[in-house]
């Protein structure tokens, strides 16, 4: 009896390493390991099998690797630096090598924070945001000198994009250039009934209904997240620890 218990507990273990540590090992072995990512309240993963499974604890992310929210969020920590919050309601797809990724955006509101020396290529059904910092570290600086930090949400109809520090471009899918975003600007980009691409800017930072301020449609409290920003949140705008950087409203100088 003792030993079948010994011979059952073995398989248990083996059992229960397989599953939680398999796709660590999977993706250490294919040397396609990304960084790693956080949930927080109900979020997913695609399997290998085509089917969704609840992001349990710290999870790998892989080349191709695809998530999604219901009322919870993703906290993604990639290799080389490069910090992504994805709020409720969200999907994306995230692909790519370390230090230059491509995030597809289906649905849902995402933060980054991009180090100097790193690219982020985000695209959207119907636009595409480039960040693409090239301002490598060359000496032991805060790297919130040198990141980029932004916010992108998208509705299934309309895209919101903001910087807090740095820039970004704005782009057509087939890759003509819009605009440059700056620090501290924030537009809406949507398609007219010609299929046009509008783009118009708006205030980053609003009301909620319920007197809190919201950034991009998300609580100030995850939008913070990335630990550069303070939380002066006030007269429509997000300043930035260092660098100045700001989000405000289009009538703030």
């Amino acid at each position: 009896m003792e030993g079948y218990v010994k011979r059952a507990a073995v398989v248990v273990v083996f059992f229960f390493s397989a599953t939680v540590f398999q796709p660590v090992i999977s993706a250490l072995a294919a040397g396609g390991m990304l960084g790693q990512v956080a949930a927080t309240g109900v979020a997913e993963y695609m399997t290998g099998k085509g089917t969704w499974s609840r992001v349990e604890r710290v999870f790998p992310v892989s080349n191709d690797s695809r998530f999604r929210t219901a009322d919870g969020r993703l906290s993604f920590v990639l290799k080389e630096g490069t910090r992504i919050e994805a709020g409720d309601r969200s999907e994306i797809e995230l692909m790519g090598t370390v230090g230059s990724y491509t995030l597809r955006l289906a649905a849902g509101k995402i933060v980054f924070t991009v180090p100097g020396g790193s690219s982020l290529l985000i695209e959207t059904p119907d636009m595409t945001v480039e960040v693409n910092n090239s301002d490598k570290v060359l000496q032991k600086v805060s790297s919130s000198q040198n990141s980029t930090v932004g916010g992108i949400f998208y509705d299934g109809k309309k895209t919101r994009i903001a910087t807090v520090s740095g820039k970004v471009r704005i782009k057509t899918i087939s890759g003509e250039s819009l605009m440059e975003l700056a620090a501290g600007q924030s537009v809406e980009v949507f398609s007219d009934t010609s299929g046009i691409l509008k783009i118009i800017p708006v205030q980053a930072v609003e009301e909620n209904g319920t007197a809190e301020k919201t950034f991009l449609g998300m609580e100030t409290g995850l939008a913070l997240f990335l630990g550069f920003l303070t939380a002066e949140v006030a007269g429509g705008v997000i300043a930035a620890n260092e660098g100045g950087g700001k989000v405000a409203s289009p009538a703030s100088p």
